[in-house]
């Protein structure tokens, strides 16, 4: 058996209110003040939205007619300029590999000399 007193209704309350939901301190309690917004009301959700805004932060209704228009389109971007032409790089490898092979063999032709 359950307890009735144990039962879930499914509402919502709030912390420290009674059953009815409301806050304890009778019905005198006021609600917090809402912070002011500078700036344009939505027209279809009606909340305050920062001037800078063009659509609603909750919504996405349109709040400036017009302002939520499509922008034109970028003009095209410059074409490229041409790369340079590849230089020579097989003249450096060739160079890198003949430099030491005409070296070693200078050497080993001088030690056969000195002998």
């Amino acid at each position: 058996m359950m307890d009735e007193s144990l039962s879930y209704d499914g509402a919502l309350r709030r912390p420290g209110g009674d059953e009815d939901g409301a806050p304890d301190g009778g019905d005198d309690a006021q609600p917090p003040p809402r912070k002011r917004v500078p700036g344009p009301r939505c027209p279809a959700c009606h909340h305050g939205n920062p001037a800078s805004r063009v659509r609603c932060e909750i919504c996405g209704e349109e709040l400036w007619p017009g302002g939520a228009a499509v922008l034109a389109p970028a003009p095209p971007a410059l074409p490229l300029p041409p790369e340079p032409p590849a230089r020579g790089g097989s003249g450096r490898v060739l160079a890198l590999v003949l430099v030491p092979v005409i070296v070693i063999t200078a050497v080993f032709v001088l030690a056969a000399l000195l002998d």
